[in-house]
C-alpha cells in the first residue's frame, strides 16, 4: 500500500511540476485606458523563441483600427510598434494565437486577452486657455479634442460651474454661422488641431479660406464650440466641466471628469476726464474731454455713440459747452 501510495505521489508530484513550469504572459503593458499609446510589449515568463531569431511568429492576434508591427526583443519579449500614436477614443485587442507555444513547444496558459484604448473625447486644448481671467460673460469656448463627440453626449455630460450660482448651468453648441465666427477668431487655433489631426501640416500658415473650407468639407470635426445657457456673474471664478459620459460616435466615452477653470471679467465701467484749473474746479470748456472704458470690448461705431451720449448728457447738466 506505501508503495502505491508513493508512485501516486510522484505522479501527481509531476503533474504540479509540470502545470507550473507552463509559460504564460508574465506582463502585458499598457492595458486599460491610457491617453497616449505608441507601442505595446508583452514578457512571458519561460523562453518562446531563439534568442535573435527576427523572423519568429508573432504570437499575438491584433485587431486595432490602426495598422502596426510586432516583433521579437528577446527570446522572452514582444513588442507591437503602431505606425502611429493611437488618436482619442481608440481601442485594440490582443488575443494569444489558438497555437501559440513556448520554445520548449507547450502550449501556453493564464490569461489569453488583453486591451488598451485611449479613452473618450477628452479636451486637449481650449480657446481661451484655460487659466485665463478676464474671460466674457457670454463667452463662446473653443475646444480641440482628441476624438470627435457626439452632440447628445456633450449636452448631457457637459456643463459650467460658476461661483456664487448653486446648480449646474447647461451648455449650447453654437451650430452654423455662429461657429464659425467662433472658429475664424483664431486661425492659428484651428490650424493647430487641424495640423494635430491630419499628423502634418503648418498652423501658421492656416488662412480663413482653408478653414471655411475644412469646415464646409467637415474636417473640423474634433473641434467643439459651446456656450454657457446663461450670463455668467462678472469678476467670478467659472469653470467649464467636460463630465464623464462624453462619448464619441464608435460609443467609447470619458470615465472622469475634466474641468477647465476661468474668471469672468469686471463689470464694464466708464470713467469721464477732463482737464482742470484745480481739483474743485469745473473742466476748461476749450479743452478736449475723455472717456475711458474699462474693457476694449465695445466695437468702434458703439464706442463713438456711448462717447457722444456721454458727453451729451455731461453738457447738458454742467453746461459748459459752446
Amino acid at each position: 500500500m506505501s508503495v502505491v501510495r508513493r508512485v501516486l505521489c510522484l505522479v501527481l508530484l509531476c503533474c504540479w511540476s509540470s502545470a507550473w513550469a507552463q509559460t504564460t504572459v508574465s506582463s502585458f503593458s499598457p492595458e486599460g485606458q491610457v491617453r497616449r499609446v505608441r507601442q505595446a510589449v508583452a514578457r512571458f515568463s519561460q523562453p518562446m523563441v531563439a534568442f535573435g531569431d527576427l523572423r519568429a511568429e508573432s504570437p499575438f492576434d491584433v485587431d486595432c483600427a490602426v495598422p502596426g508591427s510586432g516583433r521579437w526583443v528577446d527570446a522572452q519579449t514582444w513588442s507591437y510598434d503602431f505606425e502611429r500614436d493611437l488618436p482619442g477614443a481608440t481601442a485594440c485587442r490582443f488575443t494569444l494565437k489558438p497555437n501559440a507555444h513556448d520554445l520548449a513547444g507547450q502550449p501556453l496558459a493564464g490569461r489569453r486577452a488583453y486591451g488598451v484604448a485611449t479613452g473618450g473625447p477628452a479636451v486637449l486644448k481650449s480657446l481661451p486657455n484655460e487659466g485665463e481671467s478676464g474671460i466674457d460673460e457670454q463667452q463662446a469656448f473653443v475646444l480641440a479634442l482628441s476624438a470627435p463627440a457626439t452632440d447628445d453626449s456633450i449636452l448631457k455630460q457637459a456643463w459650467c460651474r460658476a461661483d456664487g450660482v448653486n446648480e449646474k448651468i447647461g451648455v449650447s453648441l453654437l451650430k452654423g454661422d455662429e461657429r464659425l465666427q467662433a472658429l475664424l477668431h483664431d486661425h492659428w487655433f484651428v490650424g493647430q488641431a487641424a495640423a494635430a489631426d491630419k499628423g502634418e501640416g503648418d498652423a501658421w500658415s492656416y488662412s480663413e479660406a482653408k478653414l471655411r473650407a475644412d469646415e464646409k468639407a467637415g474636417r473640423l470635426r474634433r473641434l467643439v464650440v459651446l456656450q454657457c445657457r446663461r450670463t455668467l456673474p462678472a469678476s467670478t471664478e467659472v469653470a467649464l466641466v467636460w463630465g464623464a459620459g462624453v462619448a464619441a460616435p464608435n460609443g467609447i466615452a470619458t470615465d472622469r471628469d475634466q474641468t477647465l477653470k476661468f474668471k469672468t471679467r469686471a463689470d464694464f465701467t466708464a470713467r469721464f476726464n477732463c482737464d482742470k484749473v484745480n481739483a474743485r474746479a469745473q473742466c476748461i470748456p476749450f479743452l478736449p474731454v475723455r472717456v475711458n472704458f474699462s474693457a476694449p470690448s465695445l466695437c468702434k461705431s458703439a464706442c463713438t455713440r456711448a462717447t457722444s451720449m456721454f458727453i451729451s448728457i455731461w453738457c447738458a447738466i454742467m453746461n459748459p459747452c459752446p
